[in-house]
Parts: structure tokens; sequence; C-alpha cells
């Protein structure tokens, strides 16, 4: 993450005054600043901020869906993962095109932002009171999305905030941001078509997990044995089966069913360790066993390894971050068609598949890796895991204890059903579909090429070229705020 801030080492007493007489050194550092520079409050239509509507609000099924700052994430467009529901109590309501901007919030989460890429005409989505909304021309709105999803919106955010509390307040500060503009207009368009071209990924992103979903489940419903499920709960006999367990859910008619739906599939199904999968735990990382580890948002030598945890994967079969761990010491890297299964806490049950080696990564000890020679039965295998956490399948099976977790015997034990090999490859091919580039871009064919290429691509690949384009557009904004000569290219 670049940054822009820089720490003054004089300061004159209309500063200090102007800082209410503060003695804290951070309330004197300075943005970097390009000369060519606008309001953002004079480039938008408008503002608006969100409301709280108390919790006796909030329900557990509704229509009326209710976005706070925790689905303003690393994508350009607004995250529908864990939405809360509520009555339809609120006054703020977003439009399809809007930038949504986090004003309140702690560590990376304050000056989050995304565009709400949905239509909203029933007014069923509404904000709370700590996202500030900003509706715009749609001229200017790709572009003004790409500055604001840059380090230097996050710096300036940073550098106008009151410190002190866990949960900092930028109120509308915002809406002072002095946006950058290059001299060249062409530097302007290709910053628009990149943010673009990051959105429609994203998006078909998910589109193509909501079809690997759907194959998934038609395959099962369609393809089962003449019997019916039929739902008891659970006999002594049962418990003594499962060890007595007795901390779990997996007696939950929910699971229930959808075991019995694996287990009913006209092809028959396999355990993890019917498949033959090797299993293992990701290396833990605390000092006794690797020595001393200094952590980074970026690769600061070559003794930086690229570190993907749990935490930096989410429940859309996607890598949302990466973060970096510096050792001297030789660390255990993530192989060829790995899978990912979050094991602990919050985040069981998220599941990544490495079709490919991504960086030279390095994982910890929160996660379980299952390892396959044969690539095809990894994906599938993967994608299906994935699919099972729709329904909360490793938070079931697993203990309470310790915020909640999934045991090596838990793993073993994953039941996968024999879809035939024809459709493994429709299903994989969704994941994982290498695609050669899109040639001869220019100005005018740019987002065309790539719109269409974007459809045949598979999840993994557009994941790993959204990291590529994020960070060519940190680049180009980085060139812009220091006016710097900008060569025009489009390539990654």
């Amino acid at each position: 993450m670049k940054s822009y801030i820089t720490q003054v080492s004089v300061i004159n007493k209309n500063s200090f005054d102007d800082r209410d007489f503060s003695l804290s050194g951070k309330d004197y550092r300075q943005l970097k600043v390009s000369a060519n520079s606008k309001p953002l409050s004079s480039l938008i239509q408008k503002s608006y901020q969100g409301k709280e509507i108390g919790s006796a609000s909030y329900m557990r099924h509704s229509k009326y869906r209710f976005f706070k700052t925790v689905n303003l994430t690393d994508n350009f467009g607004i995250s529908e993962e864990s939405i809360e529901y509520c009555r339809p109590e609120n006054i703020a309501y977003p439009q399809l095109g809007d930038i949504l901007i986090a004003k309140d919030g702690g560590g990376n989460g304050l000056g989050e932002s995304a565009l709400y890429n949905l239509q909203n005409t029933d007014k069923t989505d509404s904000i709370s009171a700590g996202v500030l909304g900003l509706r715009m021309n749609k001229e200017n709105r790709h572009y003004l999305l790409g500055l604001i999803k840059s380090s230097h919106f996050k710096n300036f955010i940073d550098l106008n905030t009151p410190q002190g509390s866990t949960i900092r307040h930028s109120k509308k500060v915002s809406l002072n941001y002095p946006v950058p503009f290059p001299k060249d207009e062409k530097v302007q368009n290709l910053v628009s078509l990149i943010t673009q071209n990051i959105l429609d990924k994203e998006e078909q992103i998910k589109l193509k997990n909501k079809k690997i979903d759907e194959l998934i489940e038609k395959e099962l419903k369609e393809n089962q044995k003449e019997n019916t499920f039929d739902y008891h709960l659970p006999r002594i006999s049962e418990i003594k089966k499962q060890e007595f367990r007795i901390d779990s859910r997996i007696y939950e008619r929910k699971l229930q069913q959808i075991l019995y739906q694996i287990r009913n599939y006209k092809n028959g199904s396999n355990t993890i360790n019917q498949l033959g999968f090797k299993i293992k735990r990701g290396q833990n990382l605390q000092i006794t066993c690797v020595g001393e580890s200094y952590y980074s948002t970026y690769r600061k030598s070559k003794l930086f390894y690229p570190l993907i945890t749990s935490t930096n994967i989410n429940f859309s079969r996607q890598i949302t971050s990466i973060r970096y761990i510096g050792n001297k010491n030789k660390l255990i890297k993530i192989k060829e068609n790995d899978i990912m299964i979050a094991a602990t806490g919050v985040n069981t049950g998220k599941v990544y598949v490495f079709p490919e080696i991504v960086l030279d990564s390095v994982s910890n000890i929160n996660s379980f890796f299952l390892n396959s020679d044969n690539k095809l039965l990894a994906i599938f295998t993967g994608l299906f895991l994935s699919y099972l956490s729709k329904f909360d399948f490793c938070k079931l099976i697993g203990s309470k204890s310790n915020g909640g977790s999934i045991l090596d015997k838990d793993v073993n034990d994953f039941i996968i059903p024999n879809f035939l090999e024809s459709k493994q490859k429709e299903i994989a091919k969704e994941y994982y579909n290498p695609t050669d580039k899109s040639p001869y871009l220019n100005f005018e064919n740019y987002l065309e090429k790539e719109k269409k290429r974007n459809t045949e691509a598979g999840i993994f690949q557009l994941n790993m070229e959204l990291f590529s384009l994020r960070e060519k557009l940190e680049d180009l904004v980085d060139k812009i705020v220091k006016e710097e000569k900008i060569d025009i290219s489009f390539e990654c």
C-alpha cells in the first residue's frame, strides 16, 4: 500500500492554533496533493447519510436489506455477504451508480468504499449511519471511483479523522478530498476503463459462482435414488456413532437433509479419505515453531512470503487480499491443486482451490489443506465443499468450543458425490478456464473485448487478474498525484 503522508519537522503558530493546540505529532502530518485538484464536493450532485434503525428493527427474514460498513470491502462493487435484514424504517436509499463510503470504522475499514451497482427502484435497500452516499454524473463516476478506492484517498481520510478511539468517525470529511486530475485526458479515460473492467470481472465472478451452485444443486436433486428423506431426532445409537458429540448441530434437519441428498445420489458418493486426498494442517507460524516473523501489507524484501490465510479469502471462492510475512527460515508453500478449508472461528467453512501455485504463498495453522494429483478432482471437490458452505456445513458439524472449529476426522469424513467426469468438467470450467489475453487493445475496443473475455475466463483467472488491475490502477493514481509522465498502456 502506497503512502502519501509526510511528517513535518517544524510547525508555525497558525498551524498550532488551527489544530486546537494539539501536541500530537500525528495532527501535523501532511498529504501529497496534486496542483491540478478539485474538491470532491464540487464533482458530485449530492451527498446523503444513512440512518441507524435500532436493534428492534432487525429481522431474520425480510425483503428489506440494511447495508453497513462491513459491506464495503476491497471489492469495487458492493458486497452482498453479511447483509442484515430489517423493517422498512430507514430514510437513506442508495440508487444504481451511487458511491458509498465508510465514514466510520477502525483500521483499514475507515474510508473503504464501493459502487452500489444494484437496482433499488422499490427502495428495499438502505444504508446505516456509518455510510456516506455520493450521487454523481455518469461521465466521471468511474474515474472518481478509481481515485476513491486508492491509497491516496484512504491517506486523506486517515489524516483528517481524529485519532484516539477504536471506531473513528470522519463525518463528511470525504467531501473535501482533493481529487487529482491528469493533464492528459487520455489518462483519465484509462483510469475509468480499468475501473469498469474491474467491476465487470467482479460481476462475472458473482454470476459464475451462482452458476456453479445451480449446476451442483440441479445435478443432486434430479438424480436421486427412489428413496424418501425422513427426518427424526437422533437415537442414542446414532449419538454414540458420533463419539457422543453433543456440542455441535449435526442433528439439525437442514444438515441431515443435505447429507441424505449426497448419500442418496444415484452414482454414489465417497469420503475425502476414500478419494485418496492427502490431508494436512497449515504451518504453525508461532515463534516457537518458525522463529521470529514480521508482518507487512507489502513485500519488503525477498525474505517476505505472500501470506494467504482464512481471513484473506471469502465465501465467494475468492482471495480478497494478500499480506506478507518476513521470516529467515524456509516456510511451507501452498502447492498446486491444494484445497484450503478454513477450520476455526467465524471463518470456518471458507474454501479456496489453488489449481496453480499462487505467488509461492504460505498459510497458517488455522486451515486444512487437501491435495490430489488429479486437478479436475481437486477443483470439483473444492467447489462442492464451498457449495456446502451455503448451508453452514462446517459450522454445523464442528464443535462450538473456541468459537467453532472442525477436526481432522471431520475433514476425512466429508462426503463427495460421484458426479460423472463430464459434469465435473462443466462445473470446474466456471472456476478454472485459462484464456488468452485480448490482443490489440485500444480506447475504442478495450472494454468490449475485455467484457467478452471475462465471460469466458474462470473465477480463478478473474480473481488473479483483479489483483493485477488494482495494482496498475494504484500505479496510475500514484503518477497522477505526483504529476509524473504516464505512458498509455493497456497491458498488466
